[in-house]
């Protein structure tokens, strides 16, 4: 009953902290930190765990959060400009974008549990995604369709917003902290050990 709670209290909290918009890509990065370290770790409180990532990694992830937000924007404005256009040329150019979109979709899959485990700089962090995205693709699909079923549910029934999120993102979990270990250095010290267990 512990553990429901938790990840009840974090979709919450992430909710309220995505509010701002621009602070999507900090709430996302704390929510992946708190469900990990609290939830499947027992590690501190989720409350703690959740501020501490979310103050740690503000600058770093409100810029992630808003170049995936404006890409987004831009893409939603491509896709009706060339709808509109009805063409063979249309159709190609829909194709092209929805790729680039299942690209750009599944680094961002990458990018907020990277800030919220290494410190990188925000070129290292897209281009390690980037790799990690395609290095890992059987993977990055599945998480992909967890993710893209936990918007869709959201969506379909807002109440859902109070548990999903936390759900989602320890569903995804499993599979990312299977990644993220391998590309840990093995010299860690014993104080961040918590995510080598």
């Amino acid at each position: 009953m512990g553990k429901v709670f938790d990840i009840v209290l974090v979709s919450l909290l992430w909710v309220v902290c995505c509010i701002p918009i621009i602070t999507i890509g900090p709430a996302t990065t704390a929510l992946y930190y708190s469900v990990v370290k609290s939830i499947r770790r027992e590690r501190g409180y989720i409350t703690k765990e959740f501020f501490h990532s979310f103050k740690t990694n503000f600058k770093q992830g409100t810029i992630t959060g808003v170049i995936f937000t404006v890409f987004a924007v831009i893409m939603s404005v491509n896709f009706y400009v060339v709808k509109q256009m009805d063409t063979k040329v249309s159709t190609v150019l829909i194709g092209i974008y929805l790729v680039l979109c299942a690209v750009v979709f599944i680094t961002a899959l990458y990018a907020f549990p990277n800030l919220s485990r290494f410190t990188l700089t925000i070129k290292h962090l897209f281009k390690n995604s980037l790799i990690m995205s395609i290095r890992h693709l059987p993977m990055s699909i599945v998480m992909a369709l967890i993710v893209l079923v936990a918007l869709f549910l959201m969506y379909l029934v807002p109440i859902a917003t109070l548990f999903v999120p936390g759900v989602s993102c320890l569903l995804v979990s499993f599979m990312m902290e299977r990644i993220l270990k391998r590309y840990t250095p093995e010299d860690v010290s014993r104080a961040d050990a918590w995510y080598m267990e």
